[in-house]
């Protein structure tokens, strides 16, 4: 087994999911934090920055995936995101990809498949500038309509 320096929070209201993503995570040589609900994945230090990868379901206990993922962009952090649900709803694996999530699996998760998705998703997340907006310079002194670029 590979030591890793990676952290993984797994967040999921069902303890026997939230058992099994750990135990692979950890057999893959993460360190994992476990948590059950949303809120207490925020204040196990989500949004500290120490956390590379949120593997959620959208039932996340007191908040739901999106919801925790929409707190994680707001704090411009590059946390990598993966969905793992039950449900096939196309709306929502179209609004988890929109609000920046980087993968979505369905339950029950296949190793083979979700470890290296698992991977990519954190590398990705380092070496990616995520783009949220562009400023404008602010205007600079009154230049009688002369812009010294212009001249």
């Amino acid at each position: 087994m590979e030591t890793r320096t990676e952290t993984v929070m797994i967040v999921d209201a069902s303890r026997s999911s939230r058992e099994t993503l750990a135990a692979m995570m950890s057999d893959a040589g993460y360190h994992v934090v476990a948590v059950a609900d949303g809120r207490e994945a925020l204040q196990r230090g989500l949004l500290a920055g120490e956390i590379d990868l949120l593997v959620c379901d959208q039932d996340a206990g007191t908040m739901e995936g999106t919801q925790l993922l929409r707190s994680v962009r707001a704090a411009l952090l590059r946390t990598a995101a993966i969905m793992v649900t039950y449900s096939q709803s196309q709306q929502l694996v179209i609004e988890w990809l929109r609000l920046g999530g980087d993968d979505f699996f369905l339950k029950p998760v296949d190793p083979r498949c979700f470890l290296p998705a698992a991977e990519a998703a954190i590398y990705s997340s380092r070496h990616k500038v995520r783009l949220l907006w562009i400023a404008r310079p602010k205007p600079g002194p009154d230049l009688g309509g002369v812009h010294p670029h212009n001249e």
